[in-house]
């Protein structure tokens, strides 16, 4: 095997490690039990940095409380949580981090045309000084609607990320905290505690979606690998890239009640593998060429890795 192989067969080793693994359909006791320890330590977080009392002198702004918030979510242990619930939280993290750079950001508030004017002015030029001071305060004005459009769009963001987190929780059967009104204006409006039981059903298919995609992209990742020590040839069959896709957990689209979800090679039957693969032994040159399909969802894995889903 060739040494970026082993590297990129070596990383995907460590997310299994480290669990980044699609979980399967419904989430185990230790699961449940992990999301839980997450959204108390999420709790504690926030208390501790942007639902602390302002005591400092002088006291902290907002951007700086949001990057200790983002920080301290970002330490959170995210060991035994289902994947989905993981990837819900890299959002969500994200999300608070993009306002933290929006309030750090200034609008571009036309100071430069103002003091020139202003200077123009006090020359005893007003004439020309006062077309400076309108283009100045023009300036001013579409900078701050710019910056307060950004504001919304980032608070928006936050709001849908933490309702998915919620939504996530309850649906694989996990208890949520119960927060101060400060806490939960952050995710409001999201009525999480009296989700219908469509609404729960809604956010499962949608998380098995998104592991369905990320198991089409590890796959589409090992078909690369094994392409790259067989003269850019695709393999034969799923079973021929056990070495590069670790465990056969992958094959198995979240979705498929019907199949026997297996972790170990041995337990493997190949006929209940949920994808199909649909260019064995095909040219992995052509980037465009149809590599695997999830008959549930229809979404689709192309040879570079790629995947389209269908909506």
């Amino acid at each position: 095997m060739k040494p970026h192989s082993l590297l990129i067969t070596g990383t995907m080793f460590f997310w299994v490690l480290v669990g980044f693994m699609p979980s399967d359909s419904g989430a185990s006791s230790t699961e449940v039990a992990a999301i839980e320890r997450v959204l108390a330590a999420d709790l504690a977080a926030y208390r501790r940095t942007l639902g602390a009392p302002r005591s400092t002198n002088p006291p902290a702004t907002p951007a700086a409380l949001i990057g200790r918030y983002a920080s301290a979510l970002r330490d959170i242990s995210f060991a035994d949580v289902p994947n989905e619930l993981h990837y819900a939280y890299m959002e969500h993290i994200h999300a608070w981090e993009s306002m933290q750079v929006v309030l750090q950001r200034k609008p571009e508030n036309g100071d430069l045309s103002m003091l020139i004017g202003l200077l123009v002015v006090a020359g005893s030029q007003p004439l020309l000084g006062l077309p400076a001071l309108v283009d100045g305060a023009k300036a001013s004005d579409r900078g701050s609607r710019e910056l307060d459009r950004e504001k919304h769009a980032a608070s928006d963001e936050i709001r849908m990320t933490r309702n998915k987190i919620e939504l996530l929780a309850i649906s694989l059967g996990a208890q949520l905290p119960k927060p101060s009104g400060a806490y939960r204006r952050q995710s409001e409006p999201a009525g999480a505690e009296k989700l219908s039981a469509e609404q729960l059903q809604q956010a499962k298919n949608e998380a098995q979606s998104v592991q369905c995609v990320n198991n089409l992209k590890l796959i589409g990742l090992a078909a690369r690998i094994w392409a790259n020590d067989h003269n850019d040839v695709s393999p034969p069959d799923f079973i021929s890239m056990k070495d590069e896709l670790v465990t056969p957990k992958f094959l198995f689209c979240p979705a498929d009640a019907a199949a026997i979800h297996v972790t170990e090679w041995p337990q493997l039957n190949p006929s209940s593998i949920s994808y199909r693969f649909l260019n064995p032994n095909g040219d992995m040159g052509d980037p465009t060429k149809l590599l695997t399909k999830c008959p549930i969802h229809g979404h689709v894995g192309l040879s570079d890795g790629s995947v389209y889903r269908k909506q």
